[in-house]
């Protein structure tokens, strides 16, 4: 997973380049500390193997929806690069799934570890969605279709339907 996480960077980044002289090295050495920014669903601790599977579910179900976004892109190879991205990130969401299902069916301690890894993550997953400077730009643009931070309820409904058919449930926000 990690390795194809790289790829994709590695393909996100020849985009820009391509694009404007974006490289790898302007993007990640060429800002200050004060320009980076990490969400805190990646950053938080994973006390146990069920909140490491809930990070990791909720992170690629929003990966999901971003790719999704650059999809219906008006720049055919951005467009082409997120298509591709998002064959190798379905599978992904699907190894998150998975064990998801593993672990609500494996008795009663093991859902209810991993219904309470849920609960703990879940507020995190919000800054996966938090407005940026940028993101009115991309859509007026037509880069993306809406506005990053105005998906987090439609987020939040996915994430939702999907754990309740493992039998688990989304806490509230």
């Amino acid at each position: 997973l990690a390795q194809d996480e790289l790829s994709n960077a590695a393909l996100l980044y020849d985009f820009l380049e391509s694009g404007g002289g974006w490289g790898r090295d302007q993007v990640g050495w060429g800002r200050g500390a004060s320009e980076r920014r990490t969400a805190t669903l990646g950053e938080g601790e994973s006390v146990d193997g069920g909140s490491r599977i809930a990070r990791h579910y909720l992170y690629d179900l929003a990966d999901e929806m971003r790719l999704e976004q650059l999809a219906t892109c008006h720049l055919p190879t951005l467009r082409a690069v997120a298509e591709r991205i998002r064959r190798e990130e379905h599978y992904h969401l699907e190894h998150g799934a998975m064990w998801l299902v593993r672990l609500s069916r494996g008795g009663s301690e093991a859902r209810s570890r991993v219904q309470a890894a849920i609960e703990r993550v879940a507020r995190e997953s919000r800054g996966l969605f938090q407005p940026m400077a940028w993101e009115q730009i991309l859509v007026a643009e037509g880069v993306l279709a809406a506005r990053p931070s105005h998906l987090y309820q439609e987020f939040r409904e996915r994430a939702g339907t999907a754990l309740a058919t493992y039998g688990l449930r989304m806490p509230p926000d």
